[in-house]
């Protein structure tokens, strides 16, 4: 998966509860411009729109990108569980 794609399922959460790419990428402290850059590379490597864009209105995921955001989260869950067991193995 493209670095861009990890960037861009990292900041969905925050956009998911936002409400808003603009809101979400102030929670992370991040420029509107760099967020939406790094969703239009998502996009475009994946060749998935994760965004549905409504203006003033905010934007919400599409089922693509709530799909992306699930499947990262499960991956990051999993790494986590593995690093602990890693971590705990080499201290026994």
């Amino acid at each position: 998966m493209p670095k861009a794609a990890l960037c861009s399922a990292a900041a969905s959460p925050a956009c998911a509860w936002a409400g808003s790419l603009n809101a979400a990428a102030k929670g992370m402290g991040m420029a509107y411009s760099k967020a939406w850059r790094i969703i239009k590379d998502t996009e475009a490597a994946l060749d998935l729109q994760l965004l549905n864009r409504d203006g003033a209105h905010g934007s919400d995921l599409t089922e693509a990108g709530n799909k992306l955001l699930d499947t990262y989260l499960a991956i990051e869950e999993k790494l986590q569980k593995e690093a602990e067991e890693l971590f705990e193995a080499a201290f026994k």
